[in-house]
């Protein structure tokens, strides 16, 4: 389940790593994976740790524009191990200084819709003054 929240104007770089991270440590379900043990997938939950967050900086206009579709669907495409997790991924793209675009991709096993709403008011309220959830720009 890819989500794309754009935001508009400028932005403390620590805030994306601290928002995601707070919303990680907050939903026991986010960091829930599926080990298997004797054969059997069983419900574990990972620890409330740092959430690990990789940042794009992508050059040129075009290319910016072009990056995001592909990014989000890359993300997408690309398989979660269930017995390892986590089952959430996180990518800040950095298209300009005021010009911000958080990939988030959850597994539908961990996915209960509510995260956005809680991301999204975590990241606009204290890193920029206009934020939007869209697929795709």
């Amino acid at each position: 389940m890819p989500i794309a929240l754009w935001l508009d104007g400028m932005l403390d770089r620590a805030v994306p790593g601290q928002a995601f991270t707070a919303l990680w440590a907050r939903r026991d379900g986010l960091r829930t994976y599926f080990p298997s043990v004797d054969g059997e997938p069983k419900r574990a939950i990972l620890p409330a740790r740092k959430m690990p967050v990789e940042e794009v900086h992508p050059d040129g206009e075009a290319e910016q524009g072009a990056l995001v579709g592909e990014r989000v669907d890359r993300e997408a495409r690309t398989p979660f191990d269930l017995g390892e997790g986590p089952l959430l991924r996180c990518r800040p793209l950095c298209l300009a200084a005021d010009a911000h675009v958080f990939t988030m991709t959850l597994h539908h096993a961990v996915s209960d819709g509510r995260p956005v709403p809680s991301c999204s008011a975590n990241s606009s309220s204290s890193a920029a003054p206009s934020a939007r959830v869209s697929p795709h720009r």
